[in-house]
């Protein structure tokens, strides 16, 4: 066995898969939420609905705007955005991918 010890909790939070899952989640629940306020203008038959459904479809494209922003962000505006940088940040390179002399090593390419 190796006498060195990886620390998981740094590979942990590099890891970005939760942001993924967060935004197709919000997603769906944004498209069922503008489904659900459409649907009302068949029901109520009232012209302050047809406001309410603009309302709600220009909240939940606000919401799903923010959310795929803070996705491609690398999630700097989530709780633990600032945890996931420093962990990356501290992140050591192989010194095969490091570079030298101003231009990339070969074996990084």
């Amino acid at each position: 066995m190796s006498e060195t010890a990886t620390d998981s909790s740094t590979i942990a939070l590099a890891d970005d898969r939760s942001t993924g899952l967060a935004m197709f989640v919000i997603f769906i629940v944004a498209c069922l939420i503008v489904t659900g306020a459409v649907a009302m203008l068949a029901v109520i038959d009232t012209w302050w609905v047809l406001g309410l459904a603009f309302g709600t479809q220009v909240i939940m494209t606000i919401v799903v705007g923010f959310t795929i922003f803070n996705g491609l962000g690398d999630g700097a505006l989530a709780p633990a955005g600032q945890a996931r940088r420093d962990a990356v940040q501290g992140l050591e390179l192989p010194s095969s991918a490091r570079v030298e002399g101003g231009r990339a090593h070969p074996a990084a390419a």
